[in-house]
């Protein structure tokens, strides 16, 4: 038996089976989840949301509980994607901005020349949400390496992953990780420490068109691997790459 994990105590048995899909105004009662991730120290499990921001369930299940709205009394654009530091627990979430509250047009979308996505940090230490990175040109995908030294983000627009430094002597300094021939999605780091990231090549001409495919990026920014999804999935976009079993 399958339960369901609730990041609003408005949602009833007939929203979550999908009564209107089309209905926008459902979303301000019900949310949307775009990212989650365990934190396996704890078992709770950390999720963002497009309505509430940043929520945390229990182990045991349950209603979410509301742990950032967003900075300084400021909601979230879009929080889109988070991933949790292993060794610290404190949370990175990539805002995408607020293109999409102006445009869903694919088009507009990759014309665009908006830079309001951000990089932030959540301490559940200190209850802290702190803002790392600005203009980033639609923030979606980030991920913690391994030896928690940086944070990577993806950029929608600008094709390509920033890296911020969070020890070293470059700490609290970003740099461009990797140019991506496509658009990037999530990014979900390996037992081995590379990173897994889904990119979707856009076509706009002759007619819109998309190929999927999966790229394995080492810690130094090296392209290891990429699997093309074409054949599967057609002109079907991926949004996330997970390895299972290596």
């Amino acid at each position: 038996m399958l339960e369901p994990v609730a990041t609003s105590a408005n949602r009833s048995k007939e929203l979550y089976d999908g009564i209107d899909r089309n209905d926008l105004k459902l979303t301000a009662t019900c949310g949307r989840a775009l990212g989650m991730e365990f934190y396996h120290k704890t078992g709770e499990l950390y999720l963002v949301d497009a309505v509430y921001g940043l929520m945390v369930v229990g182990s045991g299940g349950g209603l979410a509980t509301q742990l950032a709205s967003g900075k300084d009394g400021e909601r979230f654009d879009e929080a889109d994607a988070l991933d949790i530091d292993p060794n610290t627990g404190e949370i990175y979430i990539a805002d995408l901005g607020t293109l999409l509250y102006k445009t869903n047009n694919l088009r507009e979308i990759l014309l665009s020349e908006e830079r309001t996505g951000r990089l932030l940090k959540y301490d559940p230490k200190t209850k802290k949400l702190t803002v790392l990175l600005k203009g980033l040109e639609l923030a979606a995908g980030v991920a913690v390496s391994k030896d928690g030294s940086f944070v990577l983000v993806g950029e929608y627009i600008a094709c390509r992953i920033t890296r911020y430094w969070l020890k070293g002597p470059k700490a609290n300094t970003s740099e461009i990780f990797v140019e991506l021939p496509g658009n990037p999605d999530n990014i979900k780091k390996t037992k081995s420490g590379d990173f897994w990231v889904a990119v979707n090549i856009q076509r706009l001409q002759p007619k819109p068109s998309c190929f999927a495919l999966g790229q394995k990026i080492s810690a130094d920014g090296q392209i290891l691997e990429t699997v093309n999804f074409y054949a599967e999935y057609n002109a079907t976009s991926v949004a996330e790459v997970q390895e299972h079993h290596g």
